[in-house]
């Protein structure tokens, strides 16, 4: 029996239609949402509904939102694999990275804000429902630009358990810097992030001073909004740390040892758009960056060590 979910959300003319595909046919494997979609009729929806139609057909709808986990994160942290890690142990359905909710909560959504909650909380009750039939957890890894919306996010699901993930900022710049990521070049952004000491700024490439904001902002909302329904790991800690990952999205009273199910690689199925596999950067590019960079990266590094510092204080206390 078919049973429809939203992935997308489109503007057509002065309407917003909602795209639709049968869960069924999901194939989840894929490191990112948008790779599971277009592996299934390039992407093509199975149904199409115009918004305000599919919101007045939700009033008989009686799903519930339990306890949805999240993980947000800095760029190139390894939330991939993590994710492909949580697919594995057969307890979670993770979606990675859609499009449709960081369609919802980013400035000049077509989505009127005064609706967009009310979408989110509707389709994410249509996601949650199909992982329940699995017998599953629904866990949504955001983009790692979404994390600057986590305040709203949370607003909308108050109950939302929040996984933080970050990174030592050699490896995370010089990716950013080798691979720019689309908000990096965004006016918006550089308005409201973290400012760096002018001299650091004059001497580095437009990109690396940008990523290195984006990095300090990432943190600075880590701290902010760091609770008692919040799980803080660094990248070099996610091995060690996965029992306990999976214990804080789904505890269980038979507390097991699952760190030794670690995967340190990972490959999806094939499908008919691509497959994909799990490769980590070389050491020696990262070396290469830190050394051009090295000025500019030292003062990330310090700033690092003052939010570890600081995050230690602070679970100490929720503790």
């Amino acid at each position: 029996m078919s049973f429809f979910v939203p992935f997308k959300f489109v503007q057509a003319g002065p309407f917003i239609l909602v795209h639709f595909i049968d869960a069924n046919k999901l194939d989840l494997s894929y490191g990112f949402f948008r790779d599971t979609i277009n592996d299934i009729n390039g992407g093509q929806p199975d149904k199409i509904l115009e918004l305000n139609a599919w919101l007045a057909t939700l009033k008989s709808n009686t799903y519930q939102l339990t306890s949805i986990g999240s993980i947000f994160h800095v760029s190139r942290c390894g939330s991939t694999l993590l994710c492909q890690n949580l697919k594995a142990s057969k307890q979670f359905l993770v979606l990675g990275e859609p499009g449709f909710l960081g369609a919802i909560y980013k400035e000049h959504s077509i989505i009127p804000e005064q609706l967009g909650s009310l979408v989110a909380k509707e389709s994410l009750k249509l996601w949650n429902h199909w992982a329940c039939h699995q017998s599953k957890q629904l866990i949504i890894k955001f983009t790692s630009g979404t994390i600057f919306y986590l305040q709203r996010i949370k607003h909308d699901f108050p109950q939302l358990k929040v996984l933080f993930l970050y990174r030592e900022p050699s490896a995370v710049i010089e990716s950013l810097t080798r691979k720019p990521t689309s908000y990096i070049k965004n006016p918006i952004w550089r308005k409201k992030l973290a400012t760096l000491p002018k001299e650091l700024v004059e001497h580095h490439h437009e990109y690396t001073t940008e990523a290195s904001r984006i990095y300090l902002s990432s943190l600075a909302v880590m701290q902010t909004h760091f609770c008692q329904q919040s799980f803080l790991c660094e990248y070099s800690d996610l091995a060690n740390n996965f029992s306990d990952i999976i214990n804080f999205f789904k505890p269980s009273e038979v507390q097991e040892d699952l760190n030794s199910q670690w995967q340190q690689t990972w490959s999806s199925k094939k499908g008919q758009w691509k497959s994909q596999k799990y490769i980590q950067v070389k050491s020696e590019t990262v070396d290469v960056f830190l050394q051009n960079n090295y000025k500019l990266i030292n003062y990330l590094f310090i700033k690092y060590q003052e939010f570890n510092k600081a995050m230690l204080t602070t679970r100490t206390e929720i503790d």
